[in-house]
């Protein structure tokens, strides 16, 4: 004699909700499909557009810097980092993540009206925007 599987529901209310979790889990499904999906298409023209941009010795300089930031970031302040190599974790794993090569230069700024001034410039008025400090700038 074969049953019949018991509902996961056990009332009308449990299954509305499973219908609006399973609807959800598709629309979400598809959002992520749709932003995978839009990595190439908006990437293509960028690369078509900065293919031939020159890079110098400076700007290979200017990357290592950044770079560095990022370990100084990884290491000192990211939580999931600091807590894997507090508790033992496996060194390689915790630090897979970090870039092949960085430069550190102690209080590095680069040259008012360049480039890489400009950027610094815009991301931190951009953050004194986001946290409502631009009255103080």
């Amino acid at each position: 004699m074969d049953e019949a599987a018991p509902s996961l529901a056990s009332s009308p209310v449990d299954e509305v909700f499973d219908v609006y979790f399973c609807l959800n889990d598709l629309i979400v499904h598809f959002w992520i499909a749709e932003c995978a999906n839009s990595v190439i298409p908006a990437y293509i023209p960028i690369i078509e557009k900065r293919k031939d941009t020159p890079f110098t010795a400076s700007h290979k300089e200017w990357q290592q810097v950044r770079r560095g930031r990022y370990v100084e970031f990884n290491l000192v302040y990211d939580r999931g980092t600091t807590f894997g190599l507090k508790t033992g974790g496996r060194i390689e794993s915790i630090l897979v993540s970090l870039p092949l090569t960085a430069r550190w230069e102690y209080g590095h700024q680069p040259a008012e009206g360049t480039e890489e001034w400009r950027l610094l410039d815009a991301c931190i008025n951009l953050l004194y925007l986001l946290i409502g400090l631009n009255d103080t700038l």
